[in-house]
C-alpha cells in the first residue's frame, strides 16, 4: 500500500523518519523510493532492497504473521491516521516540556508553546472522533 505515502502531510513524513532504527531508516529508503519512482508493487520494493541495511525489517514486516497487505482501504487508513496523530501528539507533548524549561530564558518559548498546543488539540480532537 505505498500509495498511503501520498496522503501523508509533512509532519506525518517528518514523524515516521524520525523513528530510530531500524524503523526511520525504513522509511526515510521508502519515502526516497516513493519520490523518484512513484507507488511500487511490494515485489520491485523487495528487489531494490537486496543487500540493504532495511532488508531484513522490511522482509519482517510484509512478510510476518503480522503483515496486513491487504484489508479494506478505509480501515487501513482509519488505522494508520489513528497511529500517526498518537505519534505526533507524543512528540508535542515532549517539545512542550523542553520549552516549559526555556520558558525562563527565551521569550518566544510560551508562544511556541500555545502553538504546538492548539495542533495538540486539533490532533486529539481528531482521535476522539476516530476512537
Amino acid at each position: 500500500h505505498m500509495a498511503f505515502l501520498e496522503e501523508l502531510t509533512h509532519d506525518d513524513h517528518t514523524t515516521l523518519c524520525a523513528q530510530p532504527a531500524p524503523h526511520g531508516p525504513l522509511f526515510s529508503w521508502l519515502e526516497a523510493q516513493f519520490h523518484e519512482h512513484g507507488p511500487l508493487a511490494w515485489a520491485v520494493l523487495r528487489e531494490s532492497l537486496r543487500e540493504h541495511e532495511c532488508e531484513a525489517l522490511a522482509v519482517k514486516v510484509m512478510t510476518g504473521s503480522h503483515a496486513q497487505t491487504e484489508g479494506a482501504m478505509q480501515e487501513l487508513r482509519l488505522e494508520l491516521r489513528d497511529l500517526l496523530n498518537r505519534m505526533q501528539i507524543e512528540d508535542i507533548e515532549a517539545q512542550q516540556k523542553l520549552l516549559m524549561l526555556q520558558a525562563a530564558d527565551d521569550p518566544t518559548a510560551l508562544e511556541r508553546y500555545r502553538a504546538l498546543e492548539q495542533k495538540r488539540r486539533v490532533l486529539l480532537g481528531v482521535a476522539a472522533k476516530a476512537a
